[in-house]
């Protein structure tokens, strides 16, 4: 099955009918042993395929695959056949005990010792802890067949498995709010387990700090992972460990003396103006065209752009409304809400926009009439043409081919996002307001994701601080001359640059200014300064500031120094 968003729903929608479920807490914790065993089974597929003579620590008949499933008549255990095999069989198994008729033993139930593999143990610390809460064997059959829809075409790169876990951990923080609680030790454990299956292979008590270590430089080596990805990784693993050091499966934690890789912040690339005028004028006319033009006119995120929707779009008002995303996982599309509520916003739409939106509009009711029944009609705003929505993925693959069938420099779509920051930037607009615009939470987040992106846009005025803070201080050696020229600067870095026509060149402007200034200078007299010298440098036909202008953006120096 297609993975969406609408997994948990299903599953929740389900258990709400069944009286054994008595809030979010008890409902998450049945989906989580219930996935678990799918998951695990998946798994199992693969290590038989693998590996000579492989054993499940699972007794053959509670396997998922031969009580989970239909047979192959098409009749599965459901109501109270299925409820008490559950709750009689299955689970005191799994936990350890073994399940008797009279004093014969039917099945034994699993044991684990300190030399028992993680991937075998795993099964055991995962249900020692869980309990099935559900009361009505109709409405377990349901829930079992919504998992058992699940297809795994990767289990090595669980890309459903990361989805779902993204979805439980939304339901916990939910679970949360309300004054429930839940620890998801089983998926955080599961979770770490699937990451690789060589750690797998290594008893617990023999796992050591190398071992981990080894992982990373393979995850990063020969998997291509990112350091961000990997550190991912890091805190699944200390999770799962500190899991099994609480119930003394491990007597020394090997995580405490594991280094996770450092953080790594990717520098943001980005069209100049004139790139992107020419990506512009290539992709009229393309299928490109809407997609290109949206995340250049808007910076919108890939996901945003495919999940948009005609009913998020306001013609006559103008306006666009971001709420929600297509992703997707593996082969699988997701969709979901916004990335964070921030990012939930509502945009302007400048006139090429409309039009385009307009005539995109009408080219999907001529298609529209055109494929008929075989029109895929699902109101997304950016389509093919037959109505189907662009697989993300695909998308930036059509871009990526699109810019070197062209010969323009190589970004991804996402970058045309930093383009949106960039322009913006130059054009003066305050980074508060780009962040608002980017759906950016604060404006720490901006300056954060964009810092070499800023900076290279006013880099005479950055180098200029050093020198305004260094001769502050040489003339005065007072905190207060120090906080007067980083307020200035930080004036003149957002500056309208149009101001100042083809010269950008001013650092030593700046540094003059930083000069004159005195413990008793005021705003009238910085203003005047910051017009005379940039009259004088650049003439009038380059500097076309007044007086006036000047003096304003003094005044606004002084008023953020006082505060």
């Amino acid at each position: 099955m297609a993975m969406q968003s609408g997994f948990i729903k299903r599953i929740r929608d389900i258990m709400r009918m069944d009286a054994g479920i008595n809030g979010d807490a008890q409902r998450i914790e049945q989906m989580v042993w219930m996935l678990f065993l799918k998951v695990y089974d998946a798994k199992e597929d693969d290590w038989e395929l693998n590996e000579d003579n492989y054993e499940s620590i699972i007794p053959e008949a509670l396997r998922w695959r031969n009580w989970a499933k239909a047979d192959s008549n098409g009749h599965a255990m459901t109501g109270d056949k299925l409820l008490n095999f559950v709750n009689n069989v299955l689970f005191p198994v799994l936990k350890g005990n073994d399940v008797k008729d009279g004093d014969a033993v039917l099945y034994e139930g699993i044991k684990v010792t300190p030399d028992t593999p993680i991937k075998k143990a795993i099964v055991k610390s995962t249900f020692e802890d869980a309990n099935n809460y559900m009361k009505d064997g109709v409405y377990l059959r349901q829930v079992i067949d919504v998992i058992d829809e699940i297809e795994f075409d990767d289990v090595k790169e669980s890309h459903d498995f990361g989805f779902v876990y993204e979805e439980i951990l939304r339901e916990l923080q939910s679970a949360g709010s309300s004054g429930e609680f839940y620890t998801p030790r089983a998926v955080t454990e599961f979770m770490a387990l699937m990451i690789k299956p060589q750690l797998g292979e290594i008893r617990l008590q023999k796992l050591t700090a190398r071992d981990i270590q080894q992982y990373y430089t393979w995850l990063m080596g020969e998997k291509e992972l990112s350091p961000n990805t990997v550190i991912k990784h890091h805190n699944l693993l200390t999770n799962t460990l500190n899991a099994a050091e609480r119930q003394e499966y491990i007597t020394k934690n090997p995580m405490r003396a594991v280094s996770p890789p450092k953080k790594r912040q990717r520098e943001a690339k980005f069209y100049t103006s004139e790139q992107l005028g020419i990506l512009l004028d290539k992709a009229v006319g393309t299928r490109l065209e809407l997609p290109v033009f949206i995340c250049a006119y808007l910076g919108l995120r890939r996901g945003e752009l495919c999940g948009l929707r005609w009913g998020d779009v306001d013609l006559e008002h103008k306006t666009i409304t971001i709420e929600n995303t297509r992703t997707q996982a593996g082969k699988k599309e997701i969709e979901k809400g916004t990335k964070t509520a921030s990012s939930t916003r509502t945009l302007y739409l400048p006139d090429t926009l409309c039009d385009m939106l307009k005539a995109a509009k009408e080219n999907q009711q001529a298609c529209r009439a055109e494929y008929k029944n075989a029109y895929d009609d699902n109101d997304y705003v950016v389509v093919m043409e037959d109505g189907r929505p662009f697989r993300p993925n695909y998308l930036s693959e059509l871009f990526s081919k699109f810019l070197a069938d062209n010969d323009l420099p190589k970004i991804v779509l996402h970058e045309l996002r930093h383009t949106f920051a960039s322009l913006s930037n130059q054009a003066g607009i305050p980074a508060y307001n780009i962040g608002k615009a980017l759906g950016h939470s604060t404006p720490a987040t901006t300056q954060k994701i964009y810092t070499h992106l800023l900076d290279q846009t006013h880099t005479q005025a950055v180098e200029g601080v050093a020198a305004i803070a260094d001769e502050a201080r040489r003339k005065a050696g007072k905190e207060y001359l120090l906080q007067l020229a980083k307020t200035l600067i930080d004036e003149i870095r957002v500056w309208d640059p149009m101001k100042f026509g083809d010269c950008n060149e001013y650092m030593e402007e700046i540094q003059s200014i930083g000069g004159q200034l005195e413990p008793h200078t005021d705003a009238a007299a910085l203003g005047s300064m910051l017009y005379e010298t940039f009259r004088a440098s650049f003439g009038t036909r380059s500097f076309r500031c007044t007086p006036e202008e000047c003096e304003a953006i003094a005044e606004r120096v002084f008023e953020k120094v006082q505060r």
